[in-house]
Parts: C-alpha cells; structure tokens; sequence
C-alpha cells in the first residue's frame, strides 16, 4: 500500500515537474491552473489516491487519515454519480497566482447536464502546486 503511494505521489511529482519543464514561459497562473485540472481529472477518472495525494501536506499525515480522505473523496466521487450523474469533465477557466499561492475557478460538468464553478486553492511547495 505505501509502495502504490510513494509510485502515485512520484507520478505526481514527476507529471508536474514535466509541465513546468515544458513550460518554463507560462506564468505561474497557467502552471497552478494545469496542476488543478491534473488532480481533478485523476477523481473524475476514480483515481482518488492520486487526487488526495496532490493535497498539501498529505506526505506528513498518519495513515489512517490518509485512508479516511480517500474513503472522504470515494464518497464525493459516489455522491455526485447519484445526484447528478457523475462527475463528467473540469476545466480551469481562470486562475490568479503568484510565485507560491494561487487560486483556480474551475467548472465541473456532470452527467445530468448541469455545470458548477469551484474555487480550488492551491499553494506551491517546492516547487510543486498543491491544493489547499
């Protein structure tokens, strides 16, 4: 299990080193916007490990609590399938940023044809965005 963990989060790690190496003009903004989509797209895909990994500080949580954000992001994945459908896409529409905080306006389109916009925080750490 921690393997599958340490492989996910340096997939991660290595997915957002590869943006930010193939993109060393765009702005910060453009780099935090991405990364919001990246882990977005891995919950619409049911991949909630790689999603709640991308949360700021998850490295530094026991793993029993590690466990219940996954068993938390499940649930939401689950929710949104009986309520509207599922979760279908998410799009970065608009970001702000700076050098090490941004926030992301995203719009998640489900299933039964209605769209929401979500403010998702994110933070850079070393380099990497995180959400918040």
């Amino acid at each position: 299990m921690k393997d599958k963990a340490f492989c996910a989060a340096l997939a991660v790690l290595c997915l957002t080193g590869v943006l930010f190496a193939c993109s060393k003009e765009k702005e910060p903004d453009d780099l935090a916007a991405r990364t919001a989509e990246l882990y977005y797209g891995y919950l619409l895909s049911g991949d909630v490990g790689s999603f709640v990994e991308g949360m700021d500080g998850y490295t530094q949580l026991p793993d029993a609590y590690k466990a219940e954000l996954r068993g938390n992001a499940g649930m939401y994945a689950e929710q949104q399938k009986k309520v509207h459908g599922g979760l279908m896409a998410v799009t970065a529409d608009r970001c702000e940023a700076d050098s090490t905080v941004g926030e992301v306006i995203m719009t998640f389109a489900y299933g039964d044809g209605t769209k929401e916009q979500v403010l998702v925080p994110m933070v850079r750490r070393h380099g990497l965005w995180l959400m918040r």
